[in-house]
């Protein structure tokens, strides 16, 4: 289902983010302040959701809530990591532990941060992603746009 923060001009973005919560306000919250930073966000309210956003759209990070029914944001994490190994993932949970976190990071998470969300911290740690991104984001803008044309040692 398409939100009124979805962008379908081919306008210039900062990036694409994929934004999974159950909760509608936390979702739609942070579409419109992230489209309001020039980003191209996409909320969604499900794992399920999730997956078949990324089929039809790449997406450059994903905001995924822990605490979800049916599918949980760390089996999400690992099924969008299958899907896209180039795609930044940072956690979001009103649920915090210690031990969550680790598991998060390990298992590829970009970082992990606790809810409620402050948007300008959020904000602050998506730009750093930006500026710390793999090579092929320097290089290319985006790591999806040049995948392909990237040579083999980058």
């Amino acid at each position: 289902m398409a939100t009124a923060v979805e962008s379908t001009a081919s306008v210039k973005t900062k990036g694409r983010i994929l934004i999974v919560d159950d909760e509608l306000v936390v979702r739609d919250s942070l579409g419109k302040w992230f489209t309001s930073e020039g980003y191209t966000a996409r909320p969604v309210g499900s794992g399920r959701e999730a997956l078949e956003t990324i089929q039809q759209a790449e997406f450059d990070i994903a905001l995924l809530d822990i605490k979800m029914p049916g599918m949980d944001g760390m089996e999400l994490q690992g099924r969008l990591h299958e899907a896209d190994p180039d795609l930044s993932v940072i956690i979001m949970t009103g649920y915090a532990s210690v031990d969550t976190a680790v598991q998060a990071l390990k298992n590829g998470a970009y970082d992990y941060i606790t809810k409620p969300v402050d948007p300008d911290e959020l904000s602050h740690l998506v730009e750093k992603r930006w500026s710390t991104g793999a090579p092929a984001a320097r290089w290319c803008g985006f790591a999806r746009t040049c995948r392909k044309s990237r040579p083999a040692w980058s």
